[in-house]
């Protein structure tokens, strides 16, 4: 037990100052600016596995294909919480492209499918979303070449890798992330099963 400390009413009330100010300046700006800094050093590391990719082998690029994976995960929940922290940057950085909104618009699950046959080539709407997503993702191929092999995924696979330089197992994943999966149902985030 300390008996040497020797605490007067004056300096009590500096350290409620202190703490009330402390208070003060956490405000949602550092806390956006924060997130924006780490935002920007995972995209940057995102940048140099994207631009190392090609150049590495294939044991190497199954490894960064998860790295990618998470990389894009952990930029996601950072928008998500920036977007929490300061609305109005968030908005600006979708807005700088007003197309690009419109199809961000587009991709949300407000689309759905009223249906109980989940076929993914018999409901043109759900085609038509999974071929854009498609395209996005991948802008060497075409919606035109993608219906070109409808029912035929495997092929277009092969095609596609070629086409993009990219492996067989990236394009495979890249379709399951748009939609177009192995079954070739509607995928899970366009149904709606209604009557």
């Amino acid at each position: 037990m300390h008996t040497d400390v020797v605490l007067d009413y004056g300096s009590t009330q500096a350290v409620k100052e202190k703490v009330e100010e402390e208070k003060q300046e956490l405000y949602y700006g550092n806390v956006a600016n924060f997130i924006r800094h780490i935002g920007g050093l995972e995209l940057e590391t995102l940048n140099y596995y994207d631009l190392i990719y090609e150049k590495v082998e294939e044991d190497v690029q199954l490894i960064l294909d998860r790295i990618i994976l998470t990389h894009r995960r952990v930029l996601g929940k950072l928008f998500g919480i920036f977007y929490t922290a300061d609305p109005l940057m968030a908005e600006v950085i979708l807005t700088i492209d007003p197309k690009r909104l419109e199809f961000l618009k587009e991709l949300t699950a407000k689309i759905t499918v009223k249906d109980k046959k989940f076929d993914l080539y018999s409901n043109t709407t759900a085609w038509k979303i999974v071929k854009q997503r498609i395209t996005s993702r991948l802008p060497e191929v075409s919606e035109e070449e993608i219906e070109n092999f409808k029912g035929k995924r495997a092929e277009f696979i092969k095609y596609a890798s070629q086409k993009t330089g990219k492996r067989e197992e990236t394009v495979d994943m890249i379709l399951e992330e748009c939609g177009w999966t192995k079954t070739e149902e509607i995928p899970p985030f366009l149904r709606q099963i209604g009557p």
